[in-house]
């Protein structure tokens, strides 16, 4: 026989959220969300209405776009709670990143043209962040970047500017990070923000990079010549790195440990604050930046990042929180759970918990039969 309640770790997270609701809005928070989770493709908020709401998908297009409720704070109560969650023991990893969402249609809010896996692509984007603990990938922060064209001029942030303010808002947690980030973001603006917190950085640089070795300006690229002494850095997957390292002046910011990795197909430059760190541990934890990749594609497979079919930019930006609760409530499900093991990819577990829990197609109204664990 199938559970109709859902588990305490999971319902006790979305729990969390209700004080950014109305009485009215929190069941759309709930319904949401666990649409979000269980249906195996989101394709309309009318198909979580049909299973989830009763049909009423004028009520939960209301709570999408104009209900009074804020998506910063959901996202805020998100962190704080998974700020209690991490071991106190370990560096965490905050991996910052962006990433583009295809839209296709007239007159959607915020969209504009950005580079993507594939080259240019027409859509909306958004700067996220991932905290890494442990064999635990968490969705820390989403925030909507807009373009100039696209918005007001005192509206305007730049992704420099939405990164800035994940670091800024992340330090208000009260916990030392180590940011993983790649070259884009490797401006002067974000390394002394970081050396300010008292936190470190490893980061990718482009080659055109200057730095400043024995007094005199040269790109990093040009660290390549001459006799260098590679070691072999073997990764987590198995694979390898040859790499070299070497001290230099990064103007506009001050002492950094250059690290040159490369291999077979592949070069690349990375820069750390932290002169105390190995070159293997620079390689590694910069590899670990490949975990924002693996969310991304988490959440727009499983999870409808990129499939909601509405024109507000404010939809959209709460939309996007709302993946952000249903991703971090079922990885803080999975990490509970005693029957656990070994590592399990995001795909291994949302099937597992849809097969212990009724699929949308054969409930009835989600208050009559679908329960959320006091």
């Amino acid at each position: 026989m199938r559970r109709t309640i859902l588990p305490t770790v999971f319902s006790s997270f979305l729990n969390g959220f209700f004080n950014a609701f109305t009485r009215p809005a929190q069941k759309h928070f709930r319904c949401y969300v666990l649409g979000l989770v269980l249906m195996i493709r989101f394709r309309s908020i009318q198909r979580i209405a049909d299973a989830l709401d009763e049909g009423r998908v004028d009520s939960l297009h209301h709570f999408l776009r104009d209900a009074a409720w804020d998506h910063r704070e959901v996202i805020r109560t998100s962190r704080e709670t998974l700020i209690r969650k991490l071991p106190g023991s370990r560096r965490t990893l905050l991996i910052i990143d962006d990433t583009p969402i295809e839209r296709h249609g007239r007159q959607i809010e915020g969209a504009g043209w950005h580079h993507g896996p594939r080259g240019l692509l027409w859509g909306q984007c958004a700067v996220t962040a991932v905290v890494r603990s442990g064999s635990m990938n968490l969705f820390w922060d989403v925030r909507g970047y807009r373009p100039k064209k696209t918005c007001r001029a005192e509206d305007f942030r730049s992704k420099i500017d939405l990164a800035q303010e994940i670091l800024r808002e992340a330090d208000l947690e009260g916990r030392d990070f180590i940011v993983v980030m790649d070259s884009w973001y490797a401006c002067k603006r974000i390394l002394n923000q970081i050396e300010h917190l008292r936190w470190t950085f490893v980061t990718s640089v482009r080659s055109n990079r200057l730095v400043v070795i024995n007094g005199h300006k040269t790109r990093v690229a040009n660290l390549t010549k001459g006799p260098h002494v590679y070691r072999e850095v073997r990764l987590p997957n198995g694979s390898t790195v040859l790499a070299t390292e070497r001290p230099a002046y990064l103007p506009g910011f001050g002492r950094v440990k250059v690290v040159i990795g490369k291999t077979r197909h592949d070069r690349r430059f990375m820069i750390t604050n932290d002169l105390g760190l190995s070159m293997a541990q620079v390689v590694r934890t910069y590899a670990q930046r490949v975990w924002i990749e693996t969310t991304h594609e988490n959440v727009k497979q499983h999870l409808g990042l990129g499939e909601l079919r509405v024109r507000s930019w404010q939809a959209a930006q709460r939309h996007w929180a709302l993946v952000l609760v249903a991703h971090n409530a079922l990885v803080l499900w999975d990490a509970d759970r005693r029957e656990r093991r070994g590592r399990r990819t995001f795909g291994q577990i949302i099937r597992d918990f849809r097969t212990q829990y009724e699929r949308p197609h054969r409930l009835r109204p989600c208050a009559k039969t679908l329960q959320l664990a006091a």
